[in-house]
């Protein structure tokens, strides 16, 4: 997985405290996946949202995408920190 290599490269301090750009219907990293890297999208704060032009991205309709942000970086990286914790024993 390209982004889950990327991400490994970046401290997680900063990818805990990271605003996310979600596209719903477009291509994306699984949710599932977020908080390998310190985010937990049920715990985000959605700081906007908009829709694209037609035709970015490749796109022929417009899509609705979104911007969120960590309500609280400190408890998410604490919460990255427990699950690999859990995952060492």
């Amino acid at each position: 997985m390209r982004a889950e290599t990327a991400l490994d490269h970046v401290a997680n301090e900063r990818t805990a405290a990271a605003w996310v750009l979600f596209d719903p219907d477009g291509t994306h990293i699984p949710t599932e996946f977020m908080p390998s890297f310190g985010a937990f999208p049920e715990s985000d704060q959605q700081i906007g949202m908009w829709q694209t032009a037609e035709g970015a991205g490749g796109y022929d309709a417009r899509r609705t995408q979104e911007l969120n942000q960590s309500a609280a970086p400190r408890e998410a990286l604490s919460a990255y920190r427990a699950i690999l914790a859990k995952e060492m024993k």
